[in-house]
């Protein structure tokens, strides 16, 4: 019986993880920039969306405005959430 060393578990497990496809992850991921990839594997695009009770907003790659005014006219802060006089808006 070989066993592997901590350095050699820890590389396996770096390893498996490039190996998993987009279809198996979920939430927020950074690439190119933040995105949202729903339950069924694709990313939010071109649209508004409440994520836990919160509104955000993505382009048409699929990358989250952040600090900015949206296409649309509305702010958005630093994390991505829609706000009103600074007030972060929610669905509650």
């Amino acid at each position: 019986l070989h066993l592997l060393s901590r350095r050699q578990r820890q590389m396996c497990i770096r390893d498996s993880d490039k190996s998993v496809g987009r279809a198996e992850q979920r939430g927020w991921v950074e690439d190119q920039g933040w995105r949202y990839i729903r339950d069924n594997g694709t990313y939010i695009i071109g649209e508004w969306s409440w994520i836990n009770h919160k509104c955000y907003c993505f382009d048409g790659n699929g990358v989250m405005y952040a600090d900015t005014v949206t296409p649309d006219g509305y702010q958005v802060n630093d994390q991505g959430q829609w706000v009103v006089d600074g007030a972060v808006q929610t669905d509650w």
